[in-house]
């Protein structure tokens, strides 16, 4: 029997039904539709900008940590771990606790303290009191980068401009973080991957600015803008490239204005938007998509509100209420995991602090509870990592 024996020329196309069996070795270098993790001794930055966009696959070669792009916006990238190790690029939200910082037991004396107590997110009954600030601290924000938590400013006389820091993995008790540009209080904080920002607030009277400051060094907070109109006690909430300052108050006046201004760019804060109600002295939380305020003061009373607003920030179309909280509150801290927004203690109608701790899911927004803290307490700092 003879063998005819197909030339090159004569091979135009192959069905990939009719290879069976074992293939020769053959060369991968024609291969299409294959694509290779960008390798690197470091980690990839906010400003990596990868060409290939959102799903990008990044390998550590120092560490072997592997991570891929899951936000591709222009210098402010994010990349999430997706190996067996910790810790992201840049997470907005926190994975394992929410933190209570300083704050006040309440009425009548509105004593300052300085204890930091710590709930876990994945169940109600580990919260624990974990250390002290060095100073006692009523009515400043909180931030955090991967390390460290952050409390800027708050009240005492005359207002303070320190920032104090502690280590997450660390003996808890605070140390100086350089200062603001001011003394300032009833301000609300955010958090980049690399520097904090605060708006508004007391300094004495109300103020419009916005400084930011950076995790890395101990340093004096910088003029970042301001915002478009002064005021104070208001929520926060922000994605990853933007903070928005929502409500708040000036003197008895509460408003509902939604303030928002860019992490990456200094200029002054645009209105977007507006909250169903006006509130003041309400708690801020944020998924990846949206923000939210909920509890705080508005007309319905003096305190003690279980609304909950939400804002997209695709859009940034007026706010919808997704509906109450079990328990109501006024400067309670707020707090955001990868899947819920977390609002812990505050004060009720007397001003006593409470031990609450109300939860939204990002998934449907269903609101549930959470345990309580140790010890009830109002205008803490709000912490998570």
């Amino acid at each position: 029997m003879s063998v005819t024996k197909a030339k090159t020329d004569n091979i135009t196309s192959l069905n990939a039904a009719q290879l069976t069996g074992v293939l020769p070795a053959m060369s991968g270098a024609a291969l299409t539709g294959l694509t290779q993790p960008t390798k690197s001794a470091n980690d990839p930055t906010i400003s990596t900008n990868p060409s290939t966009g959102v799903g990008t696959l990044w390998a550590n070669t120092t560490s072997g940590e592997m991570y891929a792009c899951t936000d591709a916006t222009a210098g402010a990238n994010a990349w999430i771990n997706v190996g067996a190790g910790v810790g992201n690029v840049w997470e907005l939200q926190g994975t394992l606790h929410g933190y209570s910082a300083g704050g006040s037991i309440g009425a009548p004396n509105y004593t300052s303290v300085a204890a930091i107590q710590k709930f876990n997110f994945a169940n109600t009954s580990s919260e624990s009191d974990i250390g002290n600030l060095s100073s006692a601290n009523i009515n400043a924000p909180g931030h955090q980068d991967r390390t460290y938590g952050f409390v800027a400013g708050g009240y005492s006389i005359p207002s303070l401009n320190s920032i104090q820091k502690f280590n997450f993995s660390g003996s808890f008790s605070s140390s100086d973080h350089g200062d603001l540009s001011m003394g300032k209080h009833n301000h609300v904080g955010y958090s980049a991957q690399t520097d904090g920002y605060t708006s508004g607030g007391m300094s004495p009277g109300t103020i419009n600015v916005i400084d930011k400051f950076s995790f890395a060094s101990n340093t004096t907070a910088s003029d970042h803008g301001d915002l478009a109109v002064a005021i104070e006690h208001s929520s926060e909430s922000q994605s990853s490239t933007q903070g928005y300052c929502k409500g708040g108050n000036v003197g008895p006046t509460k408003y509902d204005t939604v303030q928002r201004f860019a992490f990456f760019s200094n200029i002054t804060a645009t209105d977007v938007a507006n909250l169903t109600t006006t509130r003041s002295h309400g708690a801020g939380f944020s998924s990846t998509v949206a923000g939210y305020a909920g509890t705080g003061r508005t007309p319905a009373g003096t305190a003690g509100s279980t609304s909950v607003d939400k804002i997209l920030f695709a859009s940034d179309s007026s706010c919808s209420d997704i509906g109450d909280l079990a328990n109501t509150a006024q400067l309670s801290t707020g707090h955001s995991s990868t899947t819920n927004g977390y609002i812990a203690g505050g004060g009720n109608t007397s001003e006593v602090g409470v031990t609450n701790i109300n939860t939204v899911a990002f998934s449907n927004d269903a609101r549930s509870t959470h345990g309580n803290l140790g010890t009830g307490s109002w205008a803490a700092a709000g912490i998570h990592n």
